[in-house]
């Protein structure tokens, strides 16, 4: 009678895993690439929907709509736009129905201004959401939907410290209100 023996030999055990263990070595980098690009254009991308966002409802609803960085997380109130080196992603941000077109306005709740339409809360993270200069910590669009600016304003998106600079995002708002996303620039005219 003969004796079948099925199964793996622990030699080509051991060979099947050092191989894995060598494939897993060769990808990891790019794998690291791939999670912070991503997370760089999910950022850019999140935000430049909230810009449009904001502008749609000014049109919609023939009222200046306002779009400015939190003065905390899960805050109802804005960040004055004179404080500079406002991380948009760490604070989050608010929209909110601005009915007396009061560029200045950072309180949702005042009588003068309308109800919060969309909050963003802010998160822990080592990435960040900032505006060129404090003048842009608020975007008014007006009911025509054209926003507050002289030019075009631009924010950008940067990967954690230490990371390839090349993976930095710029979107970029020009007068009429329309975002843009841009690979780093350092401004947008």
């Amino acid at each position: 009678m003969r004796h079948l023996s099925r199964g793996f030999t622990l030699i080509e055990l051991m060979t099947v895993v050092t191989m894995l263990a060598i494939l897993a070595a060769l990808a990891a980098p790019d794998l690291r690439t791939f999670v912070v690009r991503n997370r760089v254009a999910g950022v850019s991308n999140e935000f430049a929907a909230a810009l449009q966002q904001a502008r749609a409802l000014a049109v919609s609803r023939n009222s200046c709509v306002s779009l400015c960085a939190a003065s905390s997380n899960n805050a109802t109130t804005c960040t004055a736009n004179d404080v500079e080196h406002v991380n948009f992603l760490a604070t989050g941000w608010l929209i909110f129905q601005n009915p007396g077109c009061d560029e200045t306005k950072t309180d949702p709740a005042a009588a003068v201004a309308g109800p919060v339409l969309q909050q963003r809360s802010g998160e822990d993270s080592s990435y960040s959401l900032l505006a060129s200069g404090p003048e842009l910590n608020i975007v008014m669009f007006d009911p025509m939907g054209y926003a507050n600016l002289a030019g075009a304003g631009n924010f950008q998106i940067q990967p954690p410290t230490g990371t390839d600079a090349s993976y930095r995002r710029t979107l970029c708002v020009d007068a009429a209100g329309r975002p843009t996303v841009r690979q780093y620039v350092a401004s947008c005219t």
